[in-house]
């Protein structure tokens, strides 16, 4: 207990832990664990197998391991520790649990190019029958560009857009899948065409560059449809009303009907801020009316230059029916709630709340006050 001046001010009380989740944690902390040991000693295994060029079936054998080892790994758990492993932001169901996220995704990803490395490295000389290598490289081409397509389609934008941590989370995973694919498919065409199949530096960099390329432009048409369909639902929500921002404008106009009426702009912002609209960060404009619908003070948490004649017909209904008015009315930025609240005194309080705004809300509303300056400017241009 904290007081002072002999009146208590704070209380804590501490609440122990259940035994569900001391359990909980307990199991949580193990998994961790288990999975950083597991992820060392596959580690090691790769490092270990890695020794000599030419032990390609080791190699084969321990990226297999690897693999495994990265589908047995619970991922997800780790969600709360970094977004790579998130299923929300990127999920798809093509690969089961190796592309259950973007870490499990990359890794896979990485091994892929690894064992595709090992392959070209193994026997820098090998020459397959043409007829083999040209079939290959078809069939790794068949199957590793869709399948690539569909490692695009599980990411998941959030509502407000990527961040470059989501970008690379997306970039590096495409790219790593699409270069192992492209170079394999690039070894064995050589060896198709009667060459060697041996690949240069140079060579490497190139189809490294290209599915790059690639994979940016795949990565940005799949964000912009995306950002295209987060947008058209900021348009559709524009014409309804928000029915969250509904209940807690009428939870907090009972409030206010039951509280002394706000003279002063510093009451309308003590109101504001003790209210769920506040916490639920709504843009609100509050204004204090008098018996004769005339406004005393006002406070505005964002510009919203509402229509004044609908919140002065709203107030003057409220005080001439002494109880509360709400309605909806069009403004700018959407659809918008109005509230007059009438109080015992004879005044009355508005509330006008606007819905929050996304990036293309605040683009329209931009657009749509310079269109009326632009409109108000030439009809008071004198006439010729």
């Amino acid at each position: 207990m904290l007081s002072a001046d002999g009146r208590p001010i704070l209380r804590a009380l501490p609440r122990l832990a259940t035994a569900e989740e001391v359990s909980f944690r307990s199991a949580s902390m193990l998994r961790a664990r288990g999975s950083v040991a597991l992820v060392i000693l596959a580690l090691g295994f790769l490092l270990y197998a890695w020794r000599e060029r030419r032990a390609l079936a080791e190699r084969l054998f321990a990226v297999a391991v690897a693999l495994a080892i990265t589908a047995l790994i619970p991922w997800n758990s780790f969600s709360n520790t970094s977004r790579l492993f998130d299923p929300a932001y990127y999920f798809s169901k093509l690969g089961g649990p190796l592309t259950a996220n973007a870490g499990a995704l990359c890794i896979s990803s990485a091994l892929i190019l690894m064992a595709v490395y090992a392959v070209i490295r193994a026997h820098p000389m090998l020459r397959w029958p043409r007829a083999y290598a040209a079939a290959g490289a078809i069939l790794t081409l068949g199957i590793g560009i869709p399948f690539a397509s569909n490692i695009v389609r599980g990411i998941g934008q959030p509502p407000w857009g990527s961040t470059p941590g989501l970008w690379l989370s997306w970039e590096i995973p495409l790219f790593l899948f699409l270069f192992a694919v492209s170079l394999g498919a690039y070894w064995m065409l050589r060896m198709a065409f009667g060459k060697p199949g041996v690949i240069t530096f140079r060579t490497a960099l190139v189809t490294a560059s290209i599915a790059a390329l690639v994979a940016l432009g795949g990565l940005w048409s799949t964000t912009y449809r995306q950002r295209m369909q987060l947008a058209e639902q900021d348009v559709a929500a524009l014409g309804h009303v928000d029915d969250y921002a509904l209940q807690l404008t009428r939870r907090f106009v009972d409030t206010l009907s039951k509280s002394p009426q706000p003279q002063s702009r510093a009451d309308l912002l003590k109101a504001y801020a003790a209210s769920d609209l506040a916490a639920a960060e709504y843009p609100t404009t509050l204004a204090a009316w008098d018996q004769t619908g005339n406004q005393m003070a006002e406070f505005a948490v964002a510009p919203a230059e509402p229509d004044s004649n609908a919140v002065t017909a709203a107030v003057k209904e409220a005080i001439a029916a002494r109880q509360t008015v709400t309605r909806s009315t069009l403004g700018p930025t959407g659809v918008q709630i109005l509230a007059a609240v009438a109080h015992p005194s004879g005044g009355a309080t508005s509330v006008l709340v606007l819905p929050r705004s996304r990036l293309l809300t605040q683009i329209l509303t931009l657009l749509f006050w310079r269109w009326r300056r632009l409109r108000v400017a030439i009809l008071r241009m004198p006439s010729p």
